[in-house]
């Protein structure tokens, strides 16, 4: 059945191994979550520790709280080769290693088990302790102080590393020679497997978080009403960016079944996702970043030169923009939407006729939308963002400025202030929108490097000489895509207090 199994448990005349069913069924639906939860807890205990310093040292429980997310973190990066490597064998069980994978599945393996222990004797004493000062407060109050914990934890580690001794004993490093070093493979192969390997389980993870963020926009902005051209924008930008997620989740469903099976029996032709689907998304995406690119330039237009633009930008005329980027985006996808047709075929081993997707016209077309879809375009979004975040940059700098010199003469914020410089609504809205801007900018990044070099480079293309390289830029660009999509809330959540306190309330 593919790749994914370790050892084949389906050979006629050999028993099929208790529970091999659930086992794989197990397997396929847990070992993608792992990194996506790894990467969360990672993120998740540096903030801890983080706020913990920042908070300051002020007693033993802070202490132990800090040294938990300390080893918790230690367990999570100890683990994350670990989990790389199963994923690898699953995917390729012959996955031709540059060294011996044990160096992998068993001395790092051992450590983060032992940090994992660590955590454990932590949270212990941190029961313990608690307990005590509550349970009998006048005679323990006193006796967890702070340099009486450090001395403990120090304790718990040796005890933590003495424990696992026997297990961390039994390895030895030696050389041997390899006898099947023989086996060729197509350039970066190594760097296809281990990249599809870590960034693929994280695309369901993303999108998914995405949809829900997207949603919960949708629902705010419209909660606090659509009071100008910004708010338009945004609520379209959320709109555009759930279409695409919404639209791009059957296609990365369809890689994660294609890279654990590639022969798996699909009920009907594949092309329907992977291409039917694909180009719809990619269509919507084109719109959010024209939309982006719009909500940056009316930014910039309306802080460099306010008379002339604060008038021009009305609710009713963005509407209608909003409408003219739409057929735009749609149009500008006409070349390669128009080279598929769905027909009928009978399979020759079924007798049984299905519709499939057949593409004509394919290379010209392909052709027209490399240069002007993967390339001018976003070239020429790519440099008026860069101007917009630039201008709108400046701009902030010089109201900080000015806001600055009158608080430092008068000691408060002056009316003159605020007329020389900005108001505060005026600067949150221009700093959401150049942090919208500058997630859109380095999103773009990797997207625009592959497809360039794409253009250049004929042997830089799927199923060419350079593929799996291909694969690799075009599985970060799409990471990035979702990212994208998917990360404006945090922008809006802090810099929109009407957005922060209506989405609050919905929750309450």
């Amino acid at each position: 059945m593919g790749r994914l199994f370790f050892f084949n448990s389906t050979v006629p005349g050999l028993p099929v191994r208790p529970y091999w069913r659930e086992y794989i069924l197990a397997r396929t639906i847990l070992i993608p979550l792992w990194p996506a939860v790894i990467l969360f807890g990672l993120i998740a205990n540096l903030t801890n520790i983080v706020v913990f310093l920042k908070c300051g040292i002020r007693d033993n429980v802070t202490i132990l709280l800090l040294s938990l997310s300390m080893s918790d973190m230690t367990y999570l990066i100890l683990s994350m080769p670990t989990v790389c490597q199963t994923i690898i064998l699953d995917f390729d069980p012959g996955f031709p290693w540059p060294f011996d994978p044990k160096f992998i599945g068993e001395l790092l393996h051992a450590p983060a088990v032992t940090a994992y222990d660590l955590s454990s004797l932590i949270s212990v004493l941190l029961g313990v302790t608690r307990c005590a000062c509550v349970a009998m407060p006048l005679q323990f109050k006193s006796v967890f102080t702070k340099a009486r914990t450090v001395k403990i934890l120090i304790t718990v580690l040796i005890v933590a590393v003495a424990l696992r001794g026997p297990i961390l004993s039994i390895f030895r490093v030696a050389w041997v020679t390899d006898s099947h070093t023989n086996r060729s493979y197509p350039p970066y192969w190594r760097e296809y497997i281990l990249a599809r390997t870590i960034l693929i389980p994280l695309w369901p993870a993303i999108i998914l978080f995405g949809l829900m963020a997207n949603l919960t926009n949708i629902i705010v902005f419209f909660k606090c009403g659509i009071r100008d051209n910004v708010t338009i924008l945004l609520l379209s930008l959320s709109m555009s960016d759930m279409t695409y997620l919404i639209l791009s989740m059957p296609t990365v469903c369809q890689t994660i079944i294609l890279d654990f099976d590639p022969d798996f029996p699909w009920p009907f032709d594949p092309k329907f996702i992977g291409e039917l689907l694909h180009a719809p998304a990619v269509t919507a995406y084109d719109l959010s970043s024209l939309i982006s690119v719009l909500l940056g330039v009316t930014r910039c237009a309306c802080v460099a030169m306010p008379l002339q633009f604060k008038s021009v930008f009305t609710k009713a005329r963005t509407v209608k923009i909003l409408i003219t980027i739409l057929i735009v985006a749609v149009a500008l996808r006409g070349p390669i939407l128009s080279i598929f047709r769905v027909t009928w075929t009978t399979d020759s081993h079924t007798n049984r006729s299905y519709p499939y997707v057949a593409v004509h016209n394919a290379k010209q077309m392909v052709r027209i939308n490399d240069i002007l879809n993967r390339n001018l375009l976003p070239w020429i979004n790519f440099i008026i963002m860069i101007t917009c975040v630039a201008v709108l940059g400046f701009k902030l700098s010089q109201a900080s400025i000015v806001r600055k010199s009158y608080t430092f003469k008068s000691g408060t914020e002056s009316e003159n202030s605020k007329r020389q410089g900005l108001s505060p609504k005026d600067l949150h809205v221009i700093q959401s929108v150049v942090l919208v801007c500058a997630i859109f900018l380095a999103s773009q990044l990797p997207f625009l490097a592959y497809s360039t070099i794409r253009l250049i480079n004929s042997e830089f293309d799927r199923w060419a000489r350079l593929h799996n390289l291909f694969t690799i830029w075009s599985s970060v660009g799409f990471m990035c895509a979702y990212l994208n999509a998917s990360l404006n809330i945090f922008v809006y959540y802090n810099f929109n207090s009407k957005y922060k306190s209506t989405l609050l309330s919905i929750f309450k």
